[in-house]
Order: structure tokens, then sequence, then C-alpha cells
């Protein structure tokens, strides 16, 4: 895959992630968004610290990457909704 058409999938899968992000909101409310978020960021954190001392398993620390990218996603959804109501 080029880097132009990695780019693309990259913006498509935030842009369906801000879509989404909504209903998810809806579902299950924000501080467990808020709380799913410091999840990933701890799993990328480990993943980031594997890679100095194992082979870098690049598709691992891609899937984590994009877990966190999604769920960055979800909270600037959350700050924009809360924005709309202030």
């Amino acid at each position: 895959m080029s880097e132009d058409e990695l780019k693309v999938k990259l913006f498509d899968s935030l842009l369906t992630a801000y879509h989404v992000s909504g209903d998810t909101i809806k579902a299950w409310g924000e501080q467990i968004q808020f709380d799913k978020t410091i999840e990933e960021c701890a799993e990328l954190i480990v993943a980031l610290q594997h890679s100095k001392t194992r082979t870098l398993d690049v598709r691992s620390l891609a899937t984590e990457v994009a877990d966190v990218l999604v769920m960055t996603v979800c909270c600037a959804r959350i700050i924009e909704i809360g924005r709309a109501h202030v």
C-alpha cells in the first residue's frame, strides 16, 4: 500500500470514528469513553516500551496507535458536544 493510500485509509477511518462516536457516547456515556481512552493510551505506552527491548511488531504497534486515534476522536467529539451546550 502506498503512502497516499495509507493517508486516505487513515482519514476515512477517523471520519468513520467521528460519525460513530456520537452513538457510542449516547450508549455508554462520556466517562466510560474517557476511561477507555486512558486504557488505550496505556496499551500504546506498553507497546512502545516493548519496542525498546524486543523486535518491533509493527502491526501490533499500528493497532495500538489506531485505537488511540479513534478514542481521541471520541474525546474530541465529547468536547465538541459539551461546547455546543455552553
